[in-house]
């Protein structure tokens, strides 16, 4: 038994079908039943307009895209850990400039300060040692040194948490 065939339209929106076609993972036979053409005649203007090639580009710019916003996103995460690191930083050195921690305290909190500013370097680089392009010689150059590096300043957050600093 024979399909039934979709109903011919006069005038098909070539720019909607291509576009379609580009941006879904639709077939040229379901298209063209879809948008009432002929499969033949889709197939011969999909070729001449290069709509696979046209597809393949349209697909590798969205994943571009979507790296681009998980990278930003990801910077995001770094920057707020970052300023936390900072915060956190600066709250013990005024402590301790203060003399507000008891004294058997004190040793942890420098402790805790030097592994503050380690930690500081190694997320952000030595703001004096600069590559020729700028850069941060000492910052993250991977995913996975970012995510180490995230985790030791986790680790140390923690040490500055458990030692009662806000």
């Amino acid at each position: 038994m024979r399909k039934a065939r979709a109903k011919k339209i006069d005038s098909p929106d070539w720019v909607a079908i291509a576009a379609e076609y580009e941006s879904s993972e639709i077939g040229y036979r379901d298209l063209a039943e879809r948008h009432g053409v002929s499969f033949n005649t889709l197939q011969k203007r999909a070729k001449a307009e290069d709509w696979p090639g046209r597809r393949k580009t349209y697909v590798r710019q969205l994943c571009d895209r979507i790296r681009e916003k998980l990278r930003e996103r990801q910077a995001q995460e770094v920057l707020n850990d970052y300023e936390r690191l900072v915060n956190a930083t600066e709250r013990l050195d005024a402590q301790i400039a203060q003399a507000t921690l008891v004294s058997n305290n004190l040793d942890s909190a420098i402790s805790t300060l030097i592994s503050l500013v380690k930690a500081k370097e190694l997320l952000g680089g030595n703001p004096t040692e600069r590559t020729d392009d700028g850069t941060k010689d000492s910052a993250p150059t991977s995913a996975d040194e970012a995510l180490e590096t995230l985790r030791e300043i986790a680790h140390v957050l923690e040490t500055v948490a458990s030692h009662g600093i806000d």
